[in-house]
């Protein structure tokens, strides 16, 4: 007769904590939805129309997708915004934030950094190491 045994992994509970940061320098530059379209309805006008003509274009554009002058104006606005807000105003004022997202690819980044620093930093001292006893 044989008996399995099991193991069973011990995992901390998840708490969640809500920080703030200060930063003295962040470039946000966020790639919004609204940039997507306006490049996308902007490939249908062409440059070197007359200006009649590139609003010819620009009406018949917006017709086909479906969205106003007004709403296009209001796209172009939020496409240019610099950063996430915290009331997600169309001209980019208030509190600025920094999406959870963002924080983890920052902390994912930082800690790749510092494993390729501390991986290269452990080669060379044993490469030392190895030198010394020749």
């Amino acid at each position: 007769m044989s008996s399995a045994s099991t193991q069973v992994e011990s995992v901390a509970p998840t708490v969640k904590v809500r920080i703030g940061l200060q930063f003295e320098k962040y470039i946000g530059l966020p790639f919004w939805p609204e940039t997507n379209e306006v490049i996308n309805i902007s490939k249908d006008v062409h440059p070197k129309l007359g200006e009649a003509k590139k609003e010819q274009a620009l009406l018949a554009s917006l017709e086909k997708r479906g969205f106003t002058k007004k709403e296009y104006e209001r796209m172009v606005k939020r496409s240019q915004r610099p950063f996430y807000t915290i009331d997600d105003s169309d001209d980019g004022e208030g509190e600025i934030i920094i999406p959870e997202r963002v924080l983890q690819s920052l902390h994912k980044q930082r800690i790749a950094r510092s494993s390729k620093g501390c991986s290269a930093h452990c080669e060379q001292r044993v490469d030392v190491h190895r030198r010394s006893r020749c």
